[in-house]
């Protein structure tokens, strides 16, 4: 098959001749192949404890996440197939949320009893970091968004600990760190507390979180000025019941849906989800979940907007009772009235997973960050846990094709699987299965049959494997990969690379 495949390629006299052939077949190949989504679950060590509180996909085809870890605060950047690039520490307590900057870097904010924000480039080098303040309070940054105007905008409380007196807090800073403005709701009528910040299409702002009179906390929701002036406060207040907002979206009729939670005496949590007017008057509320299991979400990046579809896709943490027995992460996408379209729920080998935060991709998948841990250890003091990592596609599933070494499962057969994605750019992954041990090649060739590199040249037992093939180094094009055995197996796949 290999000697058939080389004189095929040395049969081309002329390129030029075939010019018109090669980007009929490459336009052929890229109409079959697009539409791929890449799909994985990972679980990353990074220090006895860690969790994921934040995560965006980034220009580059890659993710950014922040979180805390044992004694600092760090952000990692994981490739399209959830593999680490790079990590840094940060000396904050806590690392809230990130978002990529209008300049292609990354911005995070964090509690360092004042609030923390880092400026880093895509190899994780630090730009800057800065410290603001608030003379005799605590900042919080718990959520960072953009500002229409180019700048940045954070959400979440100042605190006084003696007794402790929460105030609502946002800030918008500039695109070097430096405060622009600041403002604050105090305690007067009630601890307060944001999670979540968004500009309007007015350059207003839309605030949400919860305010406590009482036994019980409600949810709180704020309208601003694009200077940040108050224009009204609304709580949605039920005493017997302790209710939270988490994120806030304005709706086609200019009002607004928060996406929330309510508990209830028997530990039993739900989501909760309420529909307003552009003057925050309510409309409709709505529970969701059953009666065997509790629904929790966290902080302010729990909820993303469909890009596609006038949905919103959730992610959290779903548990059976008792409690702590199976904690799964969920991912649910609702309707803009809070019906279910789908639910999807993942649980990894014998791990308990939260999922934290999420963001929509280009591929029309989903990213979602966390924490993975095992539950025998859990009650201990410093419990080993995993940062935990899960792509999907479109509908919230993880695609059956394998992405791990597996050499518990022996093929039958020698094979060498279509790339994916296809079409790629840079990365793409191979998978080829090997029935006995072999010592094999993998070879590169471009469309006139010149080899270009080889990537694999070594001894395999019997397994299925992949390798991440990085085209980075190569021009758009039609390519060629052979696996060989060297002795009765040969085997070639089209791959094409567009930048």
């Amino acid at each position: 098959m290999q000697e058939k495949f080389n004189n095929q390629l040395k049969s081309i006299k002329n390129p030029l001749k075939y010019a018109g052939l090669a980007i009929v077949i490459f336009v052929l190949l890229a109409c079959n192949c697009f539409g791929q989504t890449i799909t994985w679950e990972k679980t990353h060590l990074y220090s006895p404890f860690i969790r994921g509180q934040s995560v965006k996909q980034t220009t580059d085809g890659n993710f950014i996440i922040c979180g805390s870890r044992t004694g600092y605060g760090f952000i990692a950047k994981l490739n399209q197939f959830g593999d680490t690039v790079w990590v840094r520490n940060y000396p904050v307590l806590e690392m809230n949320s990130i978002i990529e900057s209008n300049d292609g870097n990354y911005i995070a904010v964090g509690y360092a009893l004042d609030m923390f924000v880092v400026k880093v480039d895509p190899n994780g080098n630090t730009i800057w970091t800065r410290i603001l303040t608030e003379p005799g309070y605590e900042i919080h940054p718990m959520h960072l968004n953009k500002t229409n105007d180019g700048n940045y905008v954070s959400a979440g409380w100042l605190e006084i600990n003696n007794p402790t007196f929460r105030s609502a807090y946002y800030i918008k800073f500039d695109n070097n760190g430096k405060k622009i403005w600041s403002k604050s709701i105090g305690p007067q009528t009630g601890n307060k507390s944001l999670v979540h910040v968004k500009q309007l299409t007015n350059n207003g702002f839309i605030l949400t979180g919860s305010i406590r009179s009482g036994n019980n906390p409600q949810i709180y929701l704020v309208r601003t000025n694009s200077n940040g002036d108050t224009l009204w406060t609304k709580e949605y207040a039920n005493p017997n019941l302790f209710k939270l907002g988490h994120v806030v979206f304005q709706t086609n009729s200019s009002g607004f849906f928060i996406i929330g939670e309510v508990y209830y005496t028997n530990n039993d949590i739900k989501l909760f989800f309420v529909n307003t007017d552009s003057l925050g008057n309510l409309l409709w509320s709505k529970i969701y979940g059953d009666t065997n299991s509790f629904y929790n979400i966290f902080d302010g990046d729990c909820v993303v907007k469909n890009n596609f579809q006038n949905s919103y896709i959730i992610s959290g943490l779903n548990v059976n009772f008792p409690l702590f027995d199976t904690a799964k992460v969920f991912l649910l996408n609702i309707d803009s009235v809070g019906n279910k379209i789908w639910e999807k729920k993942f649980k990894k080998d014998t791990l308990d997973i939260f999922g934290w935060a999420i963001d929509n991709c280009s591929d029309s998948g989903y990213i979602v960050t966390g924490i993975a841990y095992s539950y025998s250890s859990f009650a201990k003091s410093d419990p080993p846990s995993l940062l935990y990592a899960l792509k999907t596609n479109k509908f919230g599933e993880i695609d059956p094709i394998g992405i791990n070494i597996n050499t518990s499962n022996i093929p039958r057969e020698f094979k060498l699987l279509q790339n994916y994605p296809n079409p790629f750019n840079p990365l793409t992954r191979i998978q080829f299965e090997i029935p006995v041990t072999s010592n094999i090649t993998i070879k590169f060739y471009n469309i006139l049959g010149m080899e270009l590199e080889t990537f694999v040249n070594m001894s395999y037992l019997p397994g299925i494997y992949t390798y991440d093939l990085n085209g980075e180094k190569y021009p758009s094009g039609i390519y060629f990969v052979t696996l060989s055995n060297g002795k009765d197996y040969n085997m070639s796949i089209k791959i094409a690379l567009i930048k």
